[in-house]
């Protein structure tokens, strides 16, 4: 998925980090050890700096979740759900997959744009576009690690 993942000793690093930053209560050994193997499948640089954004803006230890969020998110290039709608408003040929989707869900990108109520119309289509792209985004977080347990070879999220 990324394109060399965490070394053994910079994921020790990374954690040690995160163990003096977040001290009170202590990182149990059991809790660094699954951090440990739930990080390793990262890129080092982008894990690197996630962590240090994380330790900057939160006060208590992030979760695997969060910090697996933080580093894969911005990879999968997801329109957010404003330029979502632009993209269905303004008719663009090229929308992603998943605005195509929430478009078709809400009953077509026509019956969007021609909407009686366009303001609820569109709070409506951000709901399913969250939704979708939520989906899409925890499919993304897990792929490596099912991959890495599951031995078989590591695909692109989709």
């Amino acid at each position: 998925m990324f394109s060399r993942a965490v070394s053994p000793f910079e994921l020790a690093q990374i954690i040690g980090r995160l163990r003096a930053a977040y001290c009170d209560p202590p990182m149990s050994e059991d809790t660094a050890v699954l951090y440990t193997d739930m990080l390793r499948d990262l890129e080092y640089e982008s894990t690197d700096a996630a962590v240090d954004d994380l330790i900057a803006t939160m006060s208590k230890l992030p979760t695997v979740a969060r910090i697996r969020r933080t580093v894969i998110e911005p990879t999968l290039d997801l329109p957010s759900a404003e330029e979502a709608w632009i993209a269905v408003q303004s008719r663009q040929s090229d929308t992603h997959e998943l605005v195509q989707r929430a478009a078709f869900l809400m009953g077509g990108s026509f019956n969007i744009r021609t909407s009686s109520d366009p303001e609820l119309t569109r709070v409506r289509f951000a709901k399913v576009y969250e939704e979708l792209r939520r989906v899409a985004v925890t499919r993304a977080l897990v792929a490596g690690l099912r991959a890495r347990r599951m031995k078989l070879p590591v695909r692109e999220a989709s």
